[in-house]
């Protein structure tokens, strides 16, 4: 690593970079993303689920877990800009279906 790779960070802001996790939490977060990738897969049926850990606009962790046919469904700027409230929340529903199928009663409605 850089020595400078952590320049303009504090620990605590270093502390929410996925790198910097603690393996724990690190692995935890991939675990929720697996079954969210499994839950989108039953849904959606894309050829792949993909994860990216992206957030450059401040210092934190998150991942994007998301149905893929090819590469380029991975960047944020090809997103389905007219998505409505409507569209967003029967996806929603979908996911939340397909957690509770497989398993996972904790998914709310």
């Amino acid at each position: 690593m850089n020595a400078n790779a952590n320049a303009g960070f504090d620990l605590q802001q270093l502390a929410a970079l996925f790198a910097y996790l603690e393996p724990a939490l690190a692995s935890h977060l991939t675990i929720v993303a697996q079954s969210i990738g499994r839950a989108i897969d039953r849904a959606f049926r894309p050829v792949k689920v993909g994860l990216m850990i992206a957030g450059l606009e401040v210092p934190h962790t998150h991942l994007h877990v998301i149905p893929i046919r090819e590469l380029a469904d991975l960047n944020p700027a090809n997103q389905d800009l007219n998505a409505t409230a409507a569209d967003l929340d029967g996806a929603a529903g979908h996911i939340r279906s397909a957690l509770r199928a497989l398993g996972y009663a904790e998914a709310s409605d």
